[in-house]
């Protein structure tokens, strides 16, 4: 667990083999398989979109293309708008908030979602 993010628990599931036969379960073994499962709680797993907010964006390059929230985000084009779009800074949760970047408010829609994936897995 030291290799993955904090909030995140891992376990392994047993099962029971038995050969078969017409006895009971005496000759079974418990197996744990290679297979790790990864829990994670609601804290850490967030990736959604703050819908209630709502901000001003016209890009710099080109003016036609604006948003007022994440869902209108997800529908500029091209890529680049959509980037820089995502990289600008509102005042969050409100006008007396602390400047926050979009891609940390519409979290689904810039595709800033937290991972869980552990580059190395516990052995």
């Amino acid at each position: 667990s030291a290799y993955l993010p904090k909030g995140v628990e891992t376990y392994a599931p047993t099962s029971t083999y038995a050969p078969k036969s017409n006895t009971s379960n005496k000759g079974a073994k418990t197996y744990a398989p290679s297979l790790i499962f990864v829990h994670i709680s609601n804290k850490s797993s967030r990736c959604d979109d703050d819908n209630n907010f709502t901000f001003t964006y016209v890009d710099k390059e080109f003016k036609q293309k604006k948003a007022t929230t994440c869902a209108e985000i997800f529908d500029l084009k091209p890529i680049s708008v959509l980037k820089r779009a995502c990289r600008k800074k509102y005042k969050y949760p409100d006008n007396k908030g602390t400047k926050t970047e979009l891609k940390d408010i519409c979290l689904l829609t810039c595709s800033n979602c937290p991972s869980a994936s552990p580059t190395k897995v516990p052995s």
